[in-house]
């Protein structure tokens, strides 16, 4: 187990703990004890329906809790980083669930285990504090309804669509192999294959493992980033020309206008921030791709992918834009910063999301690859910009493209520790919490920066 991944896991069940006994002394629940069945609600038929079902169960995940009598139960939902509230429809299965539901192997468990409650109720922990947020409370007897009325629609949509879409998820599929969805393609032949579960790829992940491996395998694999730090001024200007890019190309194929621009206002934004954001999408509109004459609509970010079988690695990417042009596939990423490109290294290097694109148009991932195809960046700064076309369709590129993925891949397929990897980028991490080469690395600067100070 990662050190990193034992921290967290100390520190969530410390943060349990403390928030348990703060929401016993808050709340007139009875004392619980722990139930270690799952509660599942059986529904059978006399006759198997139109998709062949004869029995359906119902169940949810989470701690279970009831009274010594068995009159109340409490189901607590554990979640990462600050508890927060659930749809109705999630509320009322889980509570459904709680009311009605029968402990598995219930012949073999005692009266209070199997009676049914007078009372459930719902409580919401997330592990990155030591919180409990109480999420509602049902009589036994008003369930039923709430439960036809928001779940069971939506259930039976859910089994009834057979649509395959094809994207991150696909690693964890069982008929990834054979879905005839998911493109297959040899992204990488120059790259050793090692025998494992798949995985899901893209260039953040590969970027940040490069960063720090142990970045990667905490907040990327693991999920246990911290969601709500402050992101940099930079990040900050990217998102908001991001956000106004994709709302206004979303469906529309109507080129943007500088004289749009000029009523452009950004309060959440500080001034000059919202400067530079006006700015730069003025500059856009230099390079906006869209034409009222366009024979389909354009892409914003969509999600695409495709399954190297040889490296059990699904590759996923989402360029800003993917719109066509003379009957081929564009596609678009934007870029903001506050200096020209440099010229000292090759752009797919520079951007390796351009690298992506070219390997994922080859992949067929939008179709079959037209001559006219492109990888394009959008370069936008405040006092200027630059579009940067990349051919897919020239070996060179593809061979370049394969490079540079490969270099960025095979280490991490490789990798079986994800050591930390101390650094500069170790004080914004939102993993630092629980990764003491990090802290350490951070109060050896700190400590060296005082000492500056005093010789």
């Amino acid at each position: 187990m990662h050190p990193g991944f034992v921290e967290w896991t100390i520190q969530a069940f410390r943060n349990y703990l403390t928030a348990w006994q703060a929401h016993r002394e808050s709340t007139d629940t009875p004392a619980v004890i722990p139930v270690r069945p799952e509660w599942v609600v059986h529904r059978k038929l006399e006759e198997r329906d139109s998709r062949g079902v004869l029995i359906y169960e119902w169940t949810s995940w989470g701690r279970r809790y009831r009274s010594a009598d068995g009159s109340v139960r409490e189901a607590w939902l554990i979640q990462l980083n600050e508890p927060k509230d659930r749809s109705a429809a999630e509320k009322t299965e889980i509570a459904h669930v709680a009311a009605h539901g029968t402990p598995l192997g219930a012949a073999e468990r005692t009266p209070a285990e199997t009676v049914q409650p007078q009372l459930v109720k719902v409580v919401a922990f997330g592990t990155g504090s030591a919180k409990a947020k109480p999420l509602g409370e049902w009589h036994v007897s008003a369930t039923p309804e709430l439960f036809r009325e928001h779940v069971v629609k939506r259930a039976m949509a859910v089994m009834d669509d057979t649509k395959r879409r094809p994207g991150s998820n696909c690693a964890e599929c069982k008929i990834t192999v054979t879905c005839e969805s998911l493109k297959k393609f040899d992204f990488l032949p120059a790259v050793a294959a090692r025998p494992r579960g798949r995985r899901t790829l893209s260039v953040t992940d590969l970027r940040m493992y490069d960063a720090c491996p142990a970045r990667y395998h905490l907040d990327r694999q693991l999920g246990l980033g911290v969601r709500d730090m402050a992101e940099s001024p930079e990040i900050v200007r990217g998102r908001a020309v991001d956000a106004w890019l994709n709302q206004k190309h979303d469906g529309e194929s109507v080129r943007c206008d500088a004289d749009d621009m000029l009523a452009l206002s950004f309060p959440e934004l500080q001034p000059d921030q919202s400067e530079q954001v006006t700015r730069m999408l003025a500059e856009h509109t230099a390079f906006c791709p869209m034409s009222e004459t366009a024979d389909l609509p354009p892409r914003v970010q969509p999600q695409l992918s495709a399954y190297d079988e040889r490296l059990g690695v699904v590759f996923v990417a989402t360029p800003d834009l993917l719109f066509r042009r003379d009957g081929a596939w564009v596609w678009r990423e934007t870029k903001t910063a506050g200096r020209p490109i440099w010229r000292g290294r090759p752009l797919l290097r520079q951007f390796p999301q351009l690298a992506m694109g070219t390997l994922l148009l080859a992949a067929g991932v939008v179709g079959d690859l037209s001559r006219a195809s492109r990888v394009e960046l959008e370069h936008l700064r405040a006092d200027g910009g630059q579009l940067e076309e990349v051919d897919p369709n020239q070996p060179e590129v593809l061979a370049e493209a394969r490079e540079v993925i490969g270099d960025l891949t095979r280490p991490l397929l490789f990798d079986d520790r994800f050591e930390a990897k101390p650094g500069t980028g170790c004080g914004g991490c939102p993993v630092l919490g629980w990764c003491s080469p990090g802290r350490a690395h951070l109060a050896r600067a700190a400590e060296a920066e005082v000492s500056g100070e005093l010789g």
